[in-house]
């Protein structure tokens, strides 16, 4: 996929790394965002790349620091 670290998050991503804040599961965001579960599965991994983490409680604790979720 190349090299995406330090890349700002599109708009889509910056909605989605929200939902994953919530607690919300790949299904409920698909839904929510008028998704196939695999998209949210490659912006998820869009995420993880370009914000350099490894996993979804990395991205909430990311977004709680970042101001982008409570």
């Amino acid at each position: 996929m190349g090299d995406l670290r330090g890349k700002p998050l599109c708009c889509r991503e910056r909605e989605l790394v929200v939902k994953v804040a919530e607690g919300k599961s790949n299904k409920v965001i698909a839904h929510e965002m008028g998704l196939a579960v695999g998209s949210v599965q490659v912006y998820l991994g869009r995420v993880f790349d370009k914000l350099d983490l490894s996993n979804r409680t990395e991205v909430a604790v990311w977004a709680v620091k970042q101001g982008v979720a409570a």
